[in-house]
């Protein structure tokens, strides 16, 4: 009968080969420090933008003295960027730059990066900070000291660096909200 396999031999199954997984390799002493001195350098230089389009928003109320009758239109369209500029602003300085300065990364593992696109929001000024943002989680990621790091102990440093931001950052985005409610520009 054609169904009755009694007696035939099959070759065995291939077996499949089992691959070690290694761990994330971690940047040497030289590539480690050239990073950190990347970020030291960045954190120097992250509040500039963000200062400039500040002072220009608070400066341009000056408009006020050539344009009276729309005196509440132009103090609307510059005081609020102004104040949301200058919310950005002192976050970076009190509370992400002296972290940095500190190299306490761990910290600010994803509060930089996500100020830098809340910056980034406002005219692209927080590009700067974005960029510092990710060389922190890479430089996290890949430092000798993390080594010992479990995947859950990452969450927990990133769940630390969530709450610490979104506390701050939800009166940023009330503050985007209302002006982009209210003002007549599409973008933001």
């Amino acid at each position: 009968s054609p169904f009755n396999l009694k007696g035939v031999k099959f070759k065995p199954a291939p077996t499949p080969v089992l691959r070690k997984f290694s761990k994330t390799t971690a940047l040497s002493e030289k590539d480690s420090s050239n990073l950190d001195k990347l970020i030291q350098f960045l954190n120097k230089i992250s509040f500039l933008p963000l200062f400039f389009f500040t002072f220009i928003s608070f400066g341009l109320i000056v408009e006020i003295a050539f344009n009276l009758d729309s005196w509440g239109f132009i103090l609307f369209n510059r005081l609020l960027p102004g104040l949301i500029g200058l919310s950005l602003l002192i976050y970076d300085l009190v509370y992400i730059s002296p972290k940095i300065k500190e190299k306490k990364y761990n910290e600010v593992l994803l509060d930089s990066f996500c100020w830098g696109i809340l910056g980034c929001v406002l005219y692209g000024t927080g590009v700067i900070i974005l960029i510092q943002g990710i060389f922190i989680l890479i430089y996290v990621m890949v430092n000798q000291e993390n080594k010992n790091l479990k995947p859950y102990d990452y969450g927990l440093l990133a769940k630390n660096s969530i709450n610490n931001f979104s506390s701050k950052a939800g009166f940023v985005i009330i503050l985007m909200g209302v002006f982009q409610a209210f003002s007549e520009e599409i973008y933001l």
